[in-house]
């Protein structure tokens, strides 16, 4: 496996059952990557030695700086431009190739100043392709998205809504506005204003 000039930083905090799972599931992956970090929060001895035993480098927190402070962290302790962040209850549910072609055409469209940053959202067989809320702020109807009422009055809400409903639309070939289609791995977000 060619290795990439990219970091996997994965931030975790007192689950390291989790984590292993994680980790087992993705570890034919792992040489894909120049850098790996761990960011444990409070420092479990148990994550630590998870994260060792596959090669990570250890960022070792004495508290727990929550996600947001824990994300930062991440970024500002890689040595790549590229960075792929992520919890620690990811679990990889297609194969390796499948995986190594979509970060390979991120990587691609974030060096070629096509994407500011790619957000890698849909897991495959992840049965939850939409989200809960979806039926209430929108209806796909003839292939195309509209707006309930609802919709108008809490604008916030539905993006977010409509943001973490991408595979469902993706599936139904609905392209939703603000976004383009890049490939059939991904949508590009545009500058479009959605309100």
């Amino acid at each position: 496996m060619h290795q990439q000039d990219i970091t996997l930083a994965i931030l975790t905090w007192k689950a390291p059952k989790t984590l292993l799972a994680s980790l087992e599931s993705i570890s034919d992956l792992l040489p894909f990557f120049r850098e790996k970090l761990l960011v444990c929060q409070e420092s479990d001895p148990r994550e630590i030695e998870i994260g060792q035993s596959f090669g990570f480098d250890i960022i070792s927190l004495d508290t727990n700086v929550g996600i947001q402070n824990g994300i930062k962290t991440c970024f500002e302790n890689s040595n790549e431009e590229i960075v792929l962040f992520y919890e620690n209850d990811l679990n990889l549910r297609s194969t390796v190739e499948e995986a190594k072609l979509v970060l390979l055409e991120a990587i691609s469209a974030i060096e070629k100043d096509e994407a500011k940053f790619v957000k890698l959202r849909y897991q495959y067989g992840n049965n939850s392709l939409k989200s809960k809320a979806f039926d209430r702020y929108w209806v796909v109807k003839n292939s195309k998205l509209n707006k309930k009422l609802i919709s108008y009055f809490r604008q916030d809400k539905a993006a977010a809504v409509l943001s973490t409903s991408l595979p469902y639309l993706h599936s139904l070939g609905v392209t939703p506005p603000g976004y383009i289609k890049f490939s059939d791995n991904f949508l590009l977000g545009s500058t479009v204003n959605n309100k």
